[in-house]
């Protein structure tokens, strides 16, 4: 299946040999390489929704595509800096965003153009997640995880950058090597 991201679209879901979706005519295959399989997450007020992505030029990489749809320009400045971040800073135990990887997109039909981010998809639950599964964490590992944490925070000042949003929610744990991921960069603030 493809899925169109058109947030107008009475039928999102498409047959995914398809590169035009067949409600809405919206492009299927964004930039020429990513087709949307399904939806992660969507805020409630729908302005965001996270999707997952295939990335086709890359062996069939699975990647994440955060959607921006609104026309507030604090909203979109907020969005570009998170992408602008991500994109030119490569800072380890973030996201990563290849060159090419934000994006505007305009819908036939629909007078809201989305932005879009497409990034490395971190594997794993978020810390919220690991503690409904796995309950309360001994000591040596939160150690470990506020080590990992601190350090990430160091290299997101070094760079004058702060997250202002940090919750269990927003920190991945990914278990096929025990390390910590900050994510959800919406809120980052240059100082």
């Amino acid at each position: 299946m493809a899925l169109c991201i058109n947030p107008i679209c009475p039928q999102p879901e498409n047959p995914e040999d398809r590169s035009i979706c067949e409600a809405c005519g919206s492009h299927l295959l964004l930039q020429n390489r990513y087709r949307v399989m399904n939806v992660l997450h969507q805020r409630e007020d729908r302005v965001t929704t996270l999707y997952d992505v295939v990335d086709m030029t890359d062996q069939d990489n699975s990647k994440v595509l955060k959607v921006l749809y609104t026309k507030n320009q604090d909203t979109i400045s907020r969005f570009d800096r998170e992408a602008d971040l991500l994109k030119n800073y490569r800072i380890e135990g973030l996201p990563q965003v290849e060159q090419g990887g934000y994006f505007p997109i305009e819908f036939p039909d629909n007078p809201i153009p989305a932005n879009c981010l497409v990034m490395e998809k971190i594997p794993g639950l978020n810390l919220e997640q690991w503690l409904k599964q796995h309950g309360a964490i001994d000591e040596r590992r939160a150690i470990d995880w506020l080590k990992q944490l601190t350090t990430i925070l160091e290299r997101l000042h070094s760079n004058n950058f702060i997250h202002r949003d940090i919750k269990p929610s927003n920190i991945m744990y990914r278990n096929s090597d025990n390390r910590i991921f900050l994510i959800d960069l919406g809120a980052v603030r240059l100082i």
